[in-house]
């Protein structure tokens, strides 16, 4: 069984992936692009637990308080979501649809944590969702 594995491992790595590159196709092994692509977005987490644990330390030492501070775990997936669009951004060099997809998507779970954080009414900013969804359109009806 050992030997089915080792065998497996080695299989593995002569795959080829392709890749997208700026400028143009290239083909990279998959341990190639397994490394540098996993830790990229690695500092995501640590920057979001970082501004939870200031903000629980302000609330418990100051007058400051958040009623809904859970709320600040859903901005963990928006900040990660925009800064997938910034990479894309980057990586296209325009505001391409690979940029359109993750931005929008992270307007609307930024807006939701919004709503929960600073205790908005549901009934007063539901507006704001359809001006991010005329955002997204309006990106949309750019040509590639």
């Amino acid at each position: 069984m050992s030997d089915d594995i080792k065998r497996l491992k080695e299989e593995e790595k002569d795959i080829w992936v392709e890749v997208d590159d700026v400028k143009g196709n290239t083909a990279v092994s998959r341990s190639t692009c397994m490394s540098p692509c996993v830790g990229k977005q690695s500092w995501l987490g640590g920057l979001a637990l970082i501004s939870v644990g200031v903000l629980l330390f302000f609330s418990v030492t100051t007058d400051f308080y958040l009623h809904n501070w859970w709320a600040l775990f859903i901005l963990i997936p928006a900040f990660g979501s925009l800064g997938n669009a910034w990479q894309n951004y980057r990586a296209d060099g325009r505001f391409s649809k690979n940029v359109r997809g993750p931005f929008i998507g992270g307007l609307f779970i930024l807006l939701v944590a919004a709503i929960f954080l600073f205790d908005w009414d549901w009934g007063k900013v539901w507006p704001l969702f359809l001006v991010i969804a005329g955002i997204g359109a309006l990106l949309s009806s750019k040509s590639d």
